[in-house]
């Protein structure tokens, strides 16, 4: 119940995040994916981060494409226990750098939900989005946010929109595994 109540916050306040599996070392989440044609910008990461004791496992690599598209994938794994489990795969449609700030906005389509969440917002091809932050002091990554969330509908509106809440806000600290954002 915590990570549904979570979630519905975190649609409502333009969250990303990820929980994780206690095999996160095996886990095949936690791989990244290879991106072509990284000319233009990209982002990437694997690994876990903690939304108040909650392990999320993620991994992403997203890539800004020559005709300024978004490349790649994502995937967020989260076992809150009581048999309640969110996971998506997602494609990226649309990436945005803040290179001053070390940060990305990364956006997509969902193409596998094996979550309990089964509202039409969190269903196959809606879009989804999630940000990061590429910091010596330590990475910290967002937890997912879909469609109407903080008044963003398209992943792309998202990315365009760049939000970045002052002080880091709403992210959580990477325990493990590390984020990459190069302009």
């Amino acid at each position: 119940m915590r990570l549904a109540r979570l979630l519905g916050v975190c649609s409502l306040s333009l969250i990303a995040c990820e929980p994780s599996s206690p095999s996160a070392n095996t886990d095949p989440r936690m791989q990244r994916t290879a991106v072509d044609d990284v000319d233009f910008g990209s982002a990437s990461g694997a690994g876990q981060y903690d939304i108040g004791g909650l392990i999320v496992t993620f991994s992403f690599n997203a890539a800004i494409e020559k005709n300024g598209k978004g490349e790649g994938e994502f995937t967020l794994y989260a076992d809150e226990g009581d048999g309640l489990i969110v996971d998506f795969d997602a494609k990226v449609t649309c990436l945005s750098i803040d290179p001053v700030n070390h940060r990305a906005g990364i956006g997509g389509a969902v193409v596998l939900h094996l979550a309990g969440l089964l509202t039409e917002i969190h269903k196959n091809g809606r879009d989804i989005w999630f940000r990061v932050l590429d910091e010596p002091a330590g990475d910290r990554s967002t937890f997912v946010g879909f469609e109407g969330a903080a008044g963003f509908i398209t992943s792309e509106a998202y990315c365009a929109g760049q939000p970045w809440p002052d002080a880091n806000a709403r992210t959580w600290p990477v325990v493990s595994g590390a984020i990459t954002v190069d302009p």
